[in-house]
């Protein structure tokens, strides 16, 4: 069971738990990010933003045509984000829940 401390003020309790806090930051293993992949994945991803939307033809590993829900295709042309971000707006649902139509049902 861990000592419990006491503090003479809340402030004091604050600075303690931050200070704990950036020491066990400190002792964590380093991320190791390579500056070419990541500039790659940006390159990548500014290419499909300035597709047209209606030119891409979202596949998965396989090749193999994802399904999305038309109107929320329609909905997401209106909220502004890039067409990167329609993934996790409508087609990552690992459980396939968003995937209810096919590109071409209008209902």
């Amino acid at each position: 069971m861990a000592e419990e401390r006491i503090f003479a003020s809340f402030a004091e309790k604050r600075r303690y738990e931050y200070l704990k806090a950036e020491k066990a930051k400190k002792n964590a293993p380093k991320v190791r990010i390579n500056v070419d992949e990541v500039a790659r994945i940006m390159a990548r991803l500014g290419e499909i933003n300035r597709t047209p939307f209606v030119n891409i033809e979202w596949v998965n590993d396989k090749g193999e045509t994802v399904p999305y829900d038309v109107e929320a295709a329609e909905a997401f042309h209106f909220t502004g984000l890039a067409n990167k971000d329609f993934v996790d707006f409508e087609i990552s649902d690992p459980d396939g829940q968003n995937m209810k139509k096919g590109p071409q049902s209008t209902k």
